[in-house]
């Protein structure tokens, strides 16, 4: 975080990099996570774009808490707490996401 911070600290905030980066990779994870349901079990598609979604918020926050916000990191019921407050937040957009995917494929697929 040092090292980042001299290099690109005075022109974007590192807290800002390594969030951004965190959520490629929360990014990456969705579309692991949905390939092997859809294509390796068989799972219907609103199931598994519901349950890839809930995968990469899930780690996305616990990778966040570990790199990104290391100084306020959450333990114990607090890191539960945490977690519940960012899946209701992220809701409104995982709830979007769902339903668009899912009326995109059913329109993709008539």
């Amino acid at each position: 975080m040092l090292l980042a911070d001299k290099l690109i600290g005075g022109y974007i905030p590192v807290r800002f990099v390594i969030f951004t980066i965190v959520g490629g990779l929360g990014v990456l994870v969705h579309m692991l996570v949905f390939m092997a349901l859809w294509k390796g079990f068989g799972f219907a598609f609103m199931a598994t774009q519901s349950i890839s979604t809930g995968i990469a918020m899930v780690f996305n926050f616990t990778i966040n808490n570990v790199l990104t916000y290391r100084d306020q990191r959450l333990h114990d019921r607090r890191w539960w707490f945490g977690l519940a407050s960012f899946v209701v937040t992220c809701s409104v957009g995982a709830l979007a996401n769902v339903g668009v995917a899912s009326y995109l494929f059913l329109e993709k697929t008539q």
